[in-house]
């Protein structure tokens, strides 16, 4: 498991899938990513909101989904409910 810091922001490239590339970052203050994006990322979203929102929807499952199952889902998160 790799643990990840609070305070960075996950990008990835598009279009979000299991096997995007992804990289994290610090926060940026400016609440820009410009030189990420010129290298073909794009902001998906905070680590700790990442975090916090598997956290929930794993409290509320009986069995264990899959690494698989849980990527589409905080992707489905990610694009449509964050």
């Amino acid at each position: 498991m790799f643990l990840l810091d609070e305070d960075e922001v996950i990008c990835a490239v598009k279009p979000f899938t299991e096997g995007s590339s992804a990289i994290t970052i610090p926060h940026p203050a400016s609440g820009r990513i410009s030189d990420i994006e010129r290298a073909g990322f794009s902001y998906f979203l905070e680590v700790s909101v990442a975090r916090e929102f598997i956290e929930g929807w794993l409290s509320n499952k009986s069995l264990l989904p899959s690494i698989e199952e849980q990527c589409a889902r905080l992707i489905h998160y990610a694009e449509f409910d964050a």
